[in-house]
C-alpha cells in the first residue's frame, strides 16, 4: 500500500510477545514500512518523531499498556487508525476498546489476510475522513491534556510538549 508520493505506507508494530512482534513484521513487511516498539514508552518517541499511517497494538503490555495507550492515542493522534491485536477475547474489553477508538479488534493468533486487508481499510483516505468527527478545537484542548500527562510521566519533556502543541496547531491552520 503506497501514499500519493507512491512511497509504501507506515505501519508502527506494538507487542511485548517477541514471537508474535517477529510473525507481526514478517507478514507486513512486504507490503509496508514497519517500525516496531515492544511497548508504549518505545512506540510514543516514534510517535512523536514520525507519526506512522496506522498502529497495530496489542493490550497486555508492562507498564503503560495498550489499552491506556489506546485512549491517549484517540486523543494525541486521532487520524491514526489504531488496530488492536489482543488474545483478551473478553467481550467487554473488545466492546470498550472499539469505544475508544479503534479501527478493529482482532484476537490473536491472527490470519494475515485479515490483518493486511483490515490495514488496508485503515488506511484508505474514506475510512480516514468518517473516522475523524471530533472538533478542531476540541482536539487541540485534548492534546494538551495529553501532553501534560506525558510530561507528568516523564515521557517527553516539556519543550517536546510544548513544540508538539506548537507544531499540531500550525498543521490544524493550514487545513
Amino acid at each position: 500500500m503506497e501514499n500519493l508520493d507512491g512511497e509504501k505506507k507506515k505501519v508502527l508494530a506494538i507487542d511485548d510477545d517477541q514471537i508474535m512482534h517477529k510473525l507481526l513484521v514478517k507478514a507486513l513487511q512486504q507490503s509496508y514500512v514497519v517500525q516496531s516498539a515492544s511497548n508504549s514508552e518505545e512506540a510514543i518517541p516514534l510517535i512523536f518523531s514520525s507519526p506512522p499511517d496506522v498502529i497495530t497494538l496489542d493490550l497486555s503490555m508492562p507498564g503503560l499498556g495498550g489499552h491506556d495507550l489506546l485512549t491517549t492515542l484517540k486523543i494525541w493522534q486521532p487520524q491514526i487508525p489504531v488496530l488492536v491485536l489482543s488474545a483478551t477475547t473478553d467481550q467487554e474489553m473488545k466492546d470498550d476498546c472499539l469505544d475508544k477508538g479503534a479501527f478493529t479488534y482482532t484476537e490473536k493468533p491472527f490470519k494475515k489476510d485479515l490483518l493486511l486487508q483490515q490495514i488496508a481499510n485503515a488506511v484508505s483516505e474514506e475510512s480516514r475522513e468518517s473516522d475523524n468527527r471530533i472538533s478542531d478545537e476540541i482536539q487541540l484542548l485534548e492534546l494538551e491534556l495529553v501532553m501534560k500527562v506525558l510530561q507528568k510521566k516523564g515521557l517527553i519533556t516539556q519543550k517536546e510538549a510544548l513544540n508538539e502543541i506548537k507544531r499540531i496547531r500550525s498543521q490544524r491552520g493550514r487545513q
